[in-house]
């Protein structure tokens, strides 16, 4: 058995044991996740700020620079989120992509995490646009892979 086949080998092994743990599309996510973080993310990142752009209907410019609370300030939460979570870039990095302070982007990733979405129609409608933004990152990291 050659090299390459002892790594196939070992790969399939891997596979088997992690179906055996995890559902098919949280090992697909984990293994989409993985490898954006051994490549570089700036289309990645550049597709999560379009993309977080268009469902709030603002520029990407507003969305990077303003100030504004409200719909906006929903926008750049609903970013960070992705840009977090699912990309796993770290705060600082988020905090310098939108040059804001490294607590802000904390802050407002803690308020993610306060959400209620069965109580509230704001977190209800966060909720949905996130689920939504993450399917259509993986449709977009997947088809670039």
């Amino acid at each position: 058995m050659s090299q390459q086949q002892k790594h196939i080998s070992k790969l399939l092994k891997n596979i088997a044991l992690g179906l055996q743990k995890y559902e098919i599309e949280e090992l697909n996510e984990a293994l989409v996740l993985l490898l954006s973080k051994k490549s570089d993310q700036k289309s990645e990142i550049d597709y999560v700020i379009k993309l977080v752009s268009e469902i709030y209907e603002i520029t990407p410019n507003t969305l990077l620079t303003s100030r504004s609370r409200g719909k906006i300030q929903q926008a750049r939460k609903l970013a960070y989120c992705l840009l977090h979570y699912t990309l796993g870039l770290s705060i600082r990095q988020i905090a310098q992509l939108f040059n804001r302070f490294h607590n802000s982007v904390a802050s407002a990733l803690k308020e993610y995490k306060k959400h209620e979405p069965n109580r509230f129609k704001v977190d209800k409608e966060f909720e949905k646009n996130l689920t939504s933004s993450k399917e259509r990152l993986f449709e977009y990291i997947n088809a670039k892979t």
